[in-house]
């Protein structure tokens, strides 16, 4: 019969016995134990008591309600707990601020603020703040560990801004902003992963751990087949798309058709109607879609006429003559040179400018490659702005003053920016824009080139968002059959929520790996735990206790592909149902001939 220990935080107390559990765990969610407790006599449940469950410790929370029915030690069941909850050790992370620290060795400065910003070059510049942010609460034995999986391929530079949040919610970032899972194994945080393969190939049957599969489809999901998809209106030019005239010089839309938006490649040239079709229209029928990459969705991108990516070759290509230094790499979206004060000095100043007012504070110059126009014919405001992609000063934004063509490159002189978080104004000596930082231009009418470049990404941003909305996506509650799991308790001992179950059933058309998106399993009620699975296509990261977020949706993607330590538990368990085995006894169904000879042992 099951039998749980509830310790004091001291290990050497003993509360109470549990003799039936329910564990609830959600994937990158909350994770936690429950029990309804009777006793004779009153527990002095504390903060900080504790269970070991399956090799992980989960701890209380709060102070469990407290029903008195009966005078101690009148009846058995005089006191009762109902559902006490044991937290998992992710439930620290809600009570760990994240503040504005950094790694001591990085040279960046911080201010231990709780509203503050920051560029993220990485994955790992997230993933170091979380940890420095753990460090400074729990030490030695209660230390945690934040790794990003070597395997992750990496979403790069982000701008970040935190207000007043916890370390779980910051942990939630690494979805919303990078695009990757994470797994949560006792104080250890991997982000960039699932977990790995549950060490069985479930099935229906007897024997094969499933007696019934239940597949749902998901009834809020919007399955598109035609998806129109616009861009942004920044950087195009006012009424673009109705100037453009056909060879014959007549114009491709009439004048009254107002599009300010940013469009897909085949408009107007090929169609006043632009859109694209799944390959499963022909099984679904039409099903109309609109997505908009515009800024107006925090999960989407904003796409706009912009220098991204733009490269010295592809204008060439374009007919638009550019012209860089010797030995120059071509990347026309990298600053040319260090940034300089506008009197051409260096910059050397610590960024405070206590002793001169606001109005007064001095420009700075920054040096830009040929881009293949000249930026004076499109400064026409004052709302002209260059943003940093990367490098010390990413993610801030700098307003153009005045442009100045030098040989082949253009010299701006722009304001410097004023953070109201740390106080300074940026650029200064310890954050200047350097040599090959990205950057790219803000409020500008961009030229045809650029507009086209443009257009092709919001036609790939498109066709990505279909193939994650043109299909019926399902959740499969498999129903584990307990018998066959107490008699494999090493499957018992390590199913985890985020784990990849490996299942198939020929009548449902199901052959593959699904991540367990949530877990139950109820123990002392019978004689054997019984398990209640939950596995999702799609998944949105789960809430820890109070906390609500908003966090993007995944299907696969960079965070959610397979690492190799998954492969490696797919293809054993695969393997053995259709390959002899090399390193362990096996038979096989039918006869085994030898071409060359030789013995079978």
């Amino acid at each position: 019969m099951m039998e749980l220990i509830v310790y004091d935080k001291t290990g050497t107390v003993q509360r109470c016995r549990l003799n039936e559990i329910e564990y609830n765990g959600e994937f990158m969610g909350a994770c936690s134990v429950s029990s309804t407790i009777s006793s004779p006599v009153p527990i002095d449940f504390q903060i900080g008591d504790y269970i070991v469950y399956r090799g992980e410790v989960f701890e209380i929370n709060y102070d469990p309600t407290e029903l008195k029915q009966a005078s101690s030690n009148s009846v058995g069941d005089a006191f009762r707990y109902i559902d006490v909850k044991f937290n998992s050790l992710s439930d620290e992370l809600t009570r760990c601020s994240f503040l504005d620290y950094v790694k001591e060795d990085n040279q960046i400065h911080y201010s231990s603020l709780p509203v503050f910003s920051f560029y993220a070059e990485n994955i790992e510049a997230l993933a170091d703040r979380i940890q420095v942010n753990l460090d400074r609460i729990y030490t030695g034995a209660n230390k945690w560990t934040v790794t990003v999986h070597p395997e992750y391929v990496n979403t790069a530079n982000k701008a970040i801004s935190v207000n007043n949040i916890n370390a779980w919610k910051a942990l939630a970032l690494a979805n919303s902003e990078f695009e990757a899972n994470f797994i949560i194994r006792g104080r250890t945080i991997t982000i960039g992963t699932a977990g790995i393969a549950v060490g069985n190939l479930f099935s229906y049957g007897k024997g094969n751990g499933l007696y019934a599969i239940q597949k749902t489809a998901e009834v809020d999901q919007s399955i598109i087949t035609r998806l129109r998809a616009y861009g942004s209106t920044r950087n195009l030019p006012v009424r673009y798309y109705n100037k453009l005239k056909k060879a014959n010089g007549s114009l491709y839309i009439p004048d009254t058709m107002y599009v300010p938006n940013l469009m897909l490649p085949s408009f107007p040239y090929d169609t006043q109607d632009a859109y694209i079709d799944s390959k499963n229209i022909s099984t679904l029928g039409v099903r109309e879609g609109v997505v908009y990459f515009d800024g107006s969705d925090s999960s989407l991108p904003e796409i706009f006429p912009s220098m991204e990516g733009m490269t010295r070759q592809q204008l060439i290509d374009a007919g638009i003559a550019c012209s860089v230094d010797p030995g120059d790499n071509g990347n026309l979206d990298e600053i040319a040179s260090d940034s300089i004060n506008a009197d051409g000095s260096a910059i050397t100043n610590d960024g405070t400018y206590e002793e001169i007012k606001n109005t007064d504070i001095p420009q700075f110059k920054i040096t830009l490659k040929d881009i293949g126009f000249d930026i004076n014919d499109v400064l026409t405001s004052t709302t002209e702005k260059i943003s940093m992609k990367t490098g010390e000063c990413g993610g801030r934004e700098f307003q153009i003053a005045s442009c100045e063509k030098v040989g082949n490159k253009y010299v701006l002189t722009c304001d410097r920016n004023y953070d109201s978080g740390t106080q300074l104004y940026y650029p200064y000596k310890s954050y200047n824009i350097k040599a090959g930082d990205k950057f790219v231009l803000l409020e500008i009418d961009m030229p045809e080139v650029y507009i086209k470049a443009a257009a092709q990404r919001v036609l790939s941003a498109a066709t990505e968002y279909l193939a994650k909305n043109d299909f019926v996506r399902h959740t499969y509650e498999p129903n584990v059959d307990e018998i066959f799991m107490a008699r494999n308790p090493e499957l018992h001992n390590v199913i985890k929520e985020g784990d990849l179950m490996l299942f198939e059933d020929e009548d449902l058309n199901i052959n593959g790996s699904i991540i367990i998106d949530r877990l139950i399993i109820k123990e002392g009620e019978g004689l054997v735990p019984t398990y209640q699975v939950v596995l999702r296509e799609d998944k949105v990261v789960g809430t820890l206790e109070k906390i609500q977020n908003q966090i993007d949706s995944i299907a696969g993607g960079q965070g959610g592909g397979l690492t190799t330590q998954q492969i490696q538990a797919l293809i054993k368990i695969f393997g053995a149902k259709y390959f002899l085995s090399k390193t362990e006894p096996d038979e096989a169904a039918g006869h085994i001939k030898l071409r060359n000879g030789g013995t079978v042992e």
